[in-house]
């Protein structure tokens, strides 16, 4: 999973969640983009051991609990108004990128858009 968040540079989503499942338990992840945070912390590396591997106990939120699938629900929450957000800045500035193009087109000078 942090390998995919070191691939996400051009994103401006102030924080992004990420999830990791184990059956009904959940393990999120949370990538803080303006001090380049990534929790949960990184597992130390073992030397002695062929393959690393996360302890089970980060897998902690149940989504079959109430107390997991409410957890899971506030985050889905915060998604989904980070995503009208981007949504609404991107629906005006189309918007006003079209109104630069007709006003071209129908041959008048481009009002500031600055508003």
């Amino acid at each position: 999973m942090r390998d995919r968040f070191k691939h996400l540079q051009d994103v401006e989503i102030g924080t992004l969640y990420g999830v990791s499942t184990i059956g009904t338990k959940i393990y999120m992840y949370k990538l803080d983009r303006v001090s380049c945070r990534l929790s949960p912390a990184v597992i130390p590396r073992n030397p002695e051991l062929a393959t690393d591997t996360a302890p089970i106990d980060r897998w902690n939120v149940d989504i079959m609990t109430l107390e997991g699938e409410e957890k899971l629900c506030r985050i889905v929450q915060q998604i989904k108004e980070i995503s009208c957000q981007l949504c609404r800045y991107s629906l005006i500035l189309c918007s006003r990128l079209l109104l630069i193009v007709l006003g071209f087109k129908l041959g008048r000078r481009p009002q500031s858009t600055d508003q």
